[in-house]
């Protein structure tokens, strides 16, 4: 049985680009199965996760979202008070 994640994070062309500079570096390489149609690297890879990534990063994101725990209200005030600080710094008179 083998289990599979990947890097979703990779286009279609990143595994691509990282075997052919190993290739060209001279390094013994094993073509990746299943990444070329008919495991043959001279079709454009599948690009087959695409959607699967899309969903992963988006739900990591929504629930970084919705984890983070902040109040509108008090950030504004602060950044009220930080700007009035600035510009009473920048003009004493405007204090």
């Amino acid at each position: 049985m083998r289990f599979v994640t990947g890097h979703f994070e990779y286009d279609r062309d990143t595994l691509c680009r990282r075997v052919l500079a190993d290739f060209h570096k001279g390094l013994p390489i094993r073509l990746p199965e299943n990444y070329f149609p008919d495991n043959d690297p001279e079709k454009q890879p599948l690009f087959t996760w695409r959607a699967h990534a899309n969903l992963l990063y988006r739900n990591w994101i929504n629930w970084v979202y919705q984890m983070t725990p902040y109040n509108t209200d008090e950030r504004y005030l602060r950044l009220l008070k930080d700007l009035r600080q600035r510009v009473v710094e920048a003009d004493p008179d405007a204090g």
